[in-house]
């Protein structure tokens, strides 16, 4: 056989398989009821000891022909901190505040006004005591740099339009990075 062939070959396959590995890293959750898939995700591990969860996706919104710039760049996504509990990060934490658990939802809606298209960038969050508002986090598996680490989300957080929104059906799986530095 060929080693060029073969060299080739094997190439193919780790391109292949880290094109794969990279495909199964996700967050995804509603809404409000819409569905939300991010693909631009993180898990980041800090040496103080606590991790940063956080995804989000940029799409291009059509202003029309004669707006300059025609397309511009409008982006939703979620971030979250976790510590771990008696020196574990696998479990599930409830928080109702910020203070225990920081939570941030962003996310975009596209409308007209006075016949020109305009984007409403929104957020979500506990920063503020609100009744109702909670965000529950399970994480199902953590290990060393590299691991798929999965697990689950819900939740009521206070939108800037003083209403509560909820986050429904989350779920992640992102291999873990240690933060450098």
């Amino acid at each position: 056989m060929n080693k060029g062939i073969l060299f080739f070959g094997v190439f193919t396959f780790f391109v292949i398989a880290s094109g794969a590995a990279a495909q199964d890293e996700f967050i995804s959750f509603k809404l409000d009821g819409k569905e939300v898939r991010l693909t631009d995700v993180k898990l980041e591990w800090n040496a103080d000891d606590y991790v940063t969860i956080e995804g989000k996706a940029v799409e291009k919104v059509d202003f029309g022909a004669n707006a300059h710039p025609r397309f511009r760049e409008a982006e939703a996504g979620i971030t979250f901190q976790l510590t771990p509990e008696d020196g574990s990060y696998v479990g599930t934490r409830k928080a109702s505040s910020s203070d225990t658990l920081p939570v941030y939802v962003t996310w975009y809606k596209v409308g007209k006004e006075e016949g020109f298209v305009v984007v409403e960038d929104h957020m979500a969050d506990m920063d503020s005591s609100f009744e109702g508002q909670y965000f529950t986090v399970t994480v199902e598996n953590f290990g060393d740099e590299g691991t798929l680490v999965k697990g689950t989300f819900s939740g009521r957080l206070k939108g800037d339009d003083d209403t509560l929104h909820a986050v429904d059906g989350g779920a992640f799986a992102i291999r873990r990075r240690n933060v450098k530095g």
